[in-house]
């Protein structure tokens, strides 16, 4: 029998076959290579270890979609009991309330700005403050409430303070402290923001909110 390719008598069978690999290089350039990956369907992949399950689907169904990522609270579950007992009064966040306010009206007084710095320190305003934001973020009205009431207690707790201990003084100058606390700059509310966003991640990690509580206990 004949073999034909385009209608030219090649050869005739049997016919042997033999496939080489690599036989054939074909270079394309590099403009048609951009094209051909351009028009390659990607493929879209969803993560679905955050999303909430069992109980918390149930709960997290009957609110609105969340502007930020959810996070379990199955995950998170020694930090958001360690947010809802900050949130709670407690005779602790009193004592250190008045004690702070005491320091730094008499750091106020005095001119001393490491004073001042340390009243900041040992004032327990940063616990709440971040239960407040979980509060907010996650929607949860009983988290919220317990929080402001602990923030506007202790402001009402400062002023009281603050107030006797102003009337106990004899003297009424205004020092370069107070003077530099009546106009806030951008700056002091660049470092408010940044102060607020370390608070938030130490109070997240266990390791580093205890590296600070002993770098406080040595400086006090």
């Amino acid at each position: 029998m004949k073999v034909t390719i385009d209608d030219e008598c090649i050869t005739q069978t049997p016919l042997h076959c033999e496939v080489l690999p690599k036989a054939l290089r074909l270079n394309i350039g590099d403009k048609l290579a951009e094209e051909c990956q351009s028009t390659q369907i990607s493929k879209e992949s969803v993560k679905t270890a955050n999303l909430p399950s069992d109980k918390e689907l149930e709960q997290i169904s009957l609110k609105h979609i969340p502007m930020f990522a959810y996070a379990s609270e199955e995950r998170f579950r020694e930090l958001f009991t360690s947010l809802r007992d900050d949130a709670k009064i407690n005779s602790i966040y009193v004592t250190l309330m008045v004690l702070s306010t005491m320091l730094a009206t008499i750091g106020l007084f005095q001119g001393s700005t490491a004073v001042v710095i340390g009243a900041m320190l040992l004032a327990p305003l940063m616990t709440p403050i971040v239960s407040l934001a979980m509060g907010l973020l996650r929607g949860n009205i009983e988290l919220l409430k317990n929080s402001v009431l602990k923030i506007g207690g202790g402001i009402v707790l400062a002023l009281l303070a603050s107030s006797l201990i102003t009337q106990l003084f004899p003297f009424k100058m205004i020092t370069d402290e107070m003077l530099a606390r009546q106009s806030p700059s951008l700056l002091d509310l660049a470092v408010a923001i940044v102060a607020g966003i370390a608070g938030a991640y130490s109070k997240s990690y266990v390791s580093v909110a205890s590296s600070h509580l002993d770098k406080l206990r040595h400086l006090l």
